[in-house]
C-alpha cells in the first residue's frame, strides 16, 4: 500500500511497539530464564484483487481518508498488482519461554 501512497498506515495502534519481536525477549526475560524467538516462514499468494481491496479498507488506519477520493485508482492499482499473483509476506513468529 505504501507504493500506492506512502502516507497510508493500515494500523494506527502499533501493538508491536508495546510487545513484539524487537522488544518482547527483554520483557519476557523478567519472568523466564530462557527466551528464544521462532520466526514463521510463510506467505499468502493472492490472485484476486477484491479481497485485498476489502481488507485494506477494513483496517484501522488512515487509508480510508487517503483513498476515498482515489477509490477507482486504488482498485485499478491493486488489480494490476494481483493480475499475475501477489505474494504477501508477514514478519511474524512466536517466543519460546522456559523457566
Amino acid at each position: 500500500m505504501k507504493e500506492f501512497d506512502d502516507r497510508i498506515e493500515l494500523s494506527t495502534d502499533r501493538l508491536y511497539d508495546h510487545f513484539g519481536k524487537e522488544n518482547g525477549k527483554k520483557q519476557l526475560q523478567k519472568y523466564f530464564s530462557d527466551v528464544s524467538w521462532l520466526q514463521y516462514d510463510d506467505s499468502l499468494y493472492v490472485t484476486d484483487y477484491e479481497p485485498v481491496v476489502e481488507y485494506v479498507l477494513s483496517c484501522h488506519g488512515n487509508q480510508n481518508r487517503l483513498i476515498v477520493d482515489r477509490h477507482k485508482e486504488f482498485v485499478a492499482f491493486v488489480k494490476e498488482k494481483t493480475d499475475k499473483g501477489l505474494r504477501i509476506t508477514k514478519d511474524a513468529g512466536v517466543f519460546i519461554a522456559k523457566r
